[in-house]
């Protein structure tokens, strides 16, 4: 896609969807930018993180999103040089919230003299404040799902959630992932000092830091509720296994002396007890369900059943 760009009181957004080779060299021309950052623009950086020059900082933001159809934490990658009097954005894919935010600003005179006059620190924040905000729905949508979870738990539906609580550790792990280095790069916009990015943006980024550490603190959260279900999970499977083995070893010591007994009377030899007696059957039939009785009996009056 085409560079795009807002001009606005001498401030310059640059936005380029699909950076390509062309896009990156003519950054490095116009703005003499790192080369090293440049080449981060064309590949996906599996860390968000914050490089800092004396007349611009590079900045790579990863926004978290909740996948319908993988059931997954993705996340979209932001990548950002400010310096005076600019703000260049670069990003792979789709990406709705930044064309939007920019389609807005450059059709509506009204919002660029809100958003753009304050110089590019407040454009920073009022485009990467609201993603960040965002995020809480990806948080409240696995509280969710921990609080379905949970029920299902004490439901006694326990074998049927350990692949649930797995996919719930796995959604809290990724989400710490993705904002844990986030918190560096906001604290270190909160306490750098530079003029372009303007006298109060410290107090802005303090609002969206404010938000991260909310995040966090939920993750944090989330994931001990995780763990301990998983353990109260665990324990409930084991106490419904051994009343299983329980049940099972009652039955078969039951079961022991009917086998020896009929293993004896399917002894082909003489002198065996009721051999030809005409009720013999019977009589065996009534002793191994007198044998069952006791043992269940007993079994009953020492609360094993």
């Amino acid at each position: 896609m085409a560079r795009e760009e807002i001009r606005h009181n001498g401030l310059l957004w640059l936005n380029i969807p699909q950076p390509t080779e062309e896009d990156i060299h003519y950054l490095g021309k116009k703005f003499k930018f790192h080369p090293l950052d440049l080449k981060d623009c064309l590949s996906v950086t599996g860390t968000p993180k914050i490089d800092v020059y004396e007349d611009y900082l590079f900045i790579v933001f990863h926004f978290p999103e909740y996948s319908h159809k993988t059931n997954r934490i993705v996340y979209y990658e932001l990548n950002i040089f400010i310096g005076k009097n600019y703000l260049v954005t670069l990003y792979k894919g789709e990406f709705e919230a930044v064309d939007g935010f920019f389609n807005y600003l450059k059709n509506d005179q009204e919002a660029r003299e809100q958003d753009v006059a304050k110089g590019p620190g407040f454009l920073l924040y009022n485009l990467v404040g609201p993603l960040f905000k965002k995020a809480f729905y990806v948080v409240d949508k696995i509280g969710e799902n921990i609080i379905k979870v949970e029920d299902k738990i004490y439901s006694d539906k326990t074998m049927d959630v350990v692949k649930e609580l797995a996919v719930e550790r796995r959604h809290v792990l990724n989400f710490r992932r993705i904002i844990e280095p986030q918190r560096f790069i906001m604290d270190s916009l909160v306490h750098l000092r530079r003029d372009f990015l303007g006298r109060e943006s410290e107090i802005y980024f303090d609002d969206i830091h404010d938000h991260i550490e909310r995040i966090w603190m939920l993750l944090e959260n989330y994931r001990e509720i995780v763990e301990g279900l998983h353990n109260t999970n665990e324990a409930l499977m084991s106490h419904k296994i051994n009343e299983i083995m329980k049940v099972l070893t009652i039955i078969s010591v039951a079961l022991l002396p009917l086998t020896l007994i009929a293993s004896i009377y399917g002894m082909n030899i003489e002198g065996l007890p009721l051999v030809g007696h005409p009720g013999a059957i019977w009589i065996i039939m009534g002793i191994m369900l007198s044998v069952i009785a006791g043992t269940v009996t007993y079994f009953n009056k020492k609360g094993l059943l």
